[in-house]
C-alpha cells in the first residue's frame, strides 16, 4: 500500500512539473520582452557606427560600467579623431544617456538612446560642444560572419531614398533598385566579426563605394557609409526580408529617431491592430509634439510594413517602405519626411 502510495505520488509530480512547465514555454515574444532587465554590462566590447547629421563612422570600446576606454572616428572626406573617453549609463529599460569626449576637444552628449532587447544595437541621438546635432547607430562587433550570412533581399533606406538589393552566397550583389534606378551589380565583402566594405553598381552615374559597415550579431540588420564616384556621402541601413509575420508583431512603444533635413528623437506606442496609440517627439532646436493617429500594416510574407503617421502639428507621415526584423524588435520605415528607425522598448 505505501508504494502504491508512492508512486501516486509521484505521478501527481511529474503532471504538476509538466504543466508548469508548458506554461512557461509558451511565453510570448512580448512577455520575454518586458520582463527582460537591462544592465550596464551589456555596454561591454566594441561597437562600430555610423552617424547622420555629418556622416561620419567609425568604432568605440566600451567597457561594462560604461566607460569610453577607447575608439576613432572619420568625418567622411574630411577629418579624423580618437575617442579620448567618455562615461555611459544604461538604464534598465535600455535607455542610454551619457558622455563621449575626442582627441577635436569636442564633448558629445547622448540625449537620448535606446539598446535593442538582442543587445547588439544601440540608436541614439546627440549634439557636441559647437551645438552640432547628430542621430546614428552602433552595431556590436563579435560572432562569427560567413559570406554567407550576406545572402538573401535587403530592403534599405538613407534619409532621401529607399529600395532593395540581393546579394547571393558569394557575396554578390545580384539585383535591386532604389528611386528611379536599377542596381546592376557589385561585391560585397564580411569579415569573421560582421565587418563591410564592398561596391554597389547601379545603371545610372553612380557607383556607390562602403566606406564603413557593420553586419548586427543577429545577422538580419546591416549599417553602411558610402561614397558615389562625385565623392558625396550617404549613409544607409537595411534588414533583411524574411518570413513569419503578424500586425501583431508591430505591437509596443518604440524609442524612434526619424532623420531628414533636422533630426528628430522619441517615442511612438502601437497597438495590436497596428493603429497608433500615442507617443511624444522632440525635433532637435525646433519644438515638440505628440503623435496622435496613424496605422501600421505588415506583410506576413516577408515584414514589408506600409502605413501613415500623423502628429500634432497636423503632418502626415505616408510610410513608402519598411521592414521588420526576424526578431521583432527593430524596423526601419522610409517616409515623404526622412527615415525612421524603431527600437522596441521592453
Amino acid at each position: 500500500m505505501r508504494l502504491a502510495n508512492l508512486l501516486s505520488i509521484l505521478c501527481l509530480l511529474c503532471l504538476i512539473s509538466a504543466c508548469g512547465s508548458g506554461s512557461s514555454g509558451s511565453k510570448s515574444v512580448a512577455a520575454q520582452d518586458a520582463a527582460q532587465d537591462f544592465v550596464m554590462s551589456d555596454y561591454e566590447g566594441t561597437w562600430s557606427f555610423v552617424n547622420w547629421g555629418s556622416t561620419k563612422y567609425g568604432e568605440t570600446v566600451i567597457d561594462s560600467s560604461g566607460t569610453v576606454e577607447d575608439g576613432e572616428w572619420f568625418l567622411m572626406g574630411q577629418a579624423s579623431g580618437i575617442y579620448t573617453g567618455g562615461d555611459l549609463t544604461l538604464k534598465e529599460d535600455g535607455s542610454i544617456l551619457g558622455h563621449m569626449y575626442s582627441s577635436s576637444n569636442t564633448t558629445y552628449t547622448i540625449i537620448d538612446g535606446q539598446m535593442s532587447i538582442s543587445e547588439d544595437l544601440m540608436v541614439y541621438a546627440l549634439t557636441d560642444t559647437f551645438y552640432k546635432d547628430e542621430a546614428g547607430i552602433s552595431l556590436k562587433r563579435g560572432g562569427a560572419f560567413t559570406l554567407a550570412d550576406l545572402e538573401g533581399t535587403w530592403t534599405f533606406a538613407a534619409p532621401d531614398s529607399f529600395g532593395t538589393f540581393s546579394v547571393n552566397d558569394a557575396g554578390e550583389v545580384t539585383s535591386g533598385a532604389f528611386d528611379q534606378n536599377n542596381i546592376t551589380g557589385g561585391k560585397i565583402q564580411i569579415t569573421g566579426q560582421g565587418a563591410i566594405l564592398g561596391s554597389l553598381l547601379t545603371d545610372g552615374p553612380n557607383t556607390f563605394t562602403i566606406q564603413s559597415g557593420q553586419m548586427n550579431l543577429g545577422k538580419n540588420f546591416i549599417c553602411i557609409a558610402l561614397l558615389d564616384v562625385s565623392y558625396a556621402d550617404s549613409a544607409l541601413v537595411a534588414i533583411k526580408q524574411e518570413s513569419g509575420f503578424s500586425v501583431t508583431d508591430i505591437e509596443g512603444t518604440f524609442k524612434l529617431i526619424q532623420l531628414s533635413d533636422s533630426i528628430t528623437y522619441g517615442l511612438i506606442s502601437i497597438d495590436s491592430s497596428g493603429s497608433v496609440t500615442g507617443g511624444n517627439w522632440t525635433k532637435m532646436g525646433t519644438g515638440t509634439g505628440t503623435y496622435t493617429g496613424g496605422t501600421f500594416s505588415i506583410n506576413t510574407e516577408q515584414g514589408s510594413i506600409l502605413g501613415s503617421i500623423s502628429t500634432s502639428d497636423s503632418s502626415t507621415f505616408t510610410i513608402n517602405s519598411g521592414q521588420m526584423n526576424a526578431n521583432k524588435h527593430i524596423a526601419l520605415i522610409s517616409t515623404n519626411s526622412g527615415l525612421i528607425i524603431l527600437i522596441k522598448a521592453p
